[in-house]
């Protein structure tokens, strides 16, 4: 079963949810065996390369955080007027751990405030730009909206930027 409704976002924007609800018995216990469970935001962890072969880690990491992250720009602090960039992956903390070894160092990683087994993955600034374009560049299957922030919001506000080299996906 699919469903899909639409609220608004704390900006007032109109965002889309969607759902589905697998009721095949055999499907339901194959997703199962790939990790793909139930409240997945408590306990998921990392997937292996067996799981995920390297070169599709990227294009999975994308995956989550189309549905479990945000970007944008912001206000950091009442004392800076500046729009900073921000890019924040909400999860368990060994899952964000493993993403953390593809997007990079200088991230903020700290308890969310959702419940008390989920954390909060933080890059602002120049790292958050760089993680942006580790997950987007030469990517064909994204979250429009996302992908959209991206392009319309982070590229053009980083013109002068460079991706930080220390940062990457590791050899």
């Amino acid at each position: 079963m699919f469903g899909s409704k639409e609220h608004f976002n704390k900006n007032g924007e109109l965002l889309q949810m969607c759902r589905i609800i697998v009721t095949n018995e055999h499907m339901h216990n194959s997703l199962a065996k790939l990790g793909c469970v139930p409240n997945k935001s408590l306990i998921l962890t990392f997937p292996t390369d067996k799981q995920v072969p390297k070169q599709f880690k990227l294009a999975f990491i994308r995956g989550y955080f189309d549905g479990d992250g945000t970007l944008g720009l912001y206000r950091h602090s009442k004392k800076n007027p500046n729009l900073e960039e921000s890019l924040i992956i909400v999860g368990t903390k060994p899952f964000l751990e493993g993403i953390q070894q593809y997007l990079g160092t200088g991230f903020l990683m700290q308890k969310s405030n959702c419940n008390s087994l989920t954390y909060r993955l933080s890059y602002s600034t120049k790292k958050a730009y760089t993680a942006a374009t580790l997950l987007y560049k030469n990517a064909h299957i994204y979250l429009d909206r996302k992908y959209n922030i991206y392009i319309n919001k982070y590229v053009p506000h980083n013109r002068v930027k460079s991706v930080n080299p220390e940062m990457g996906i590791p050899r």
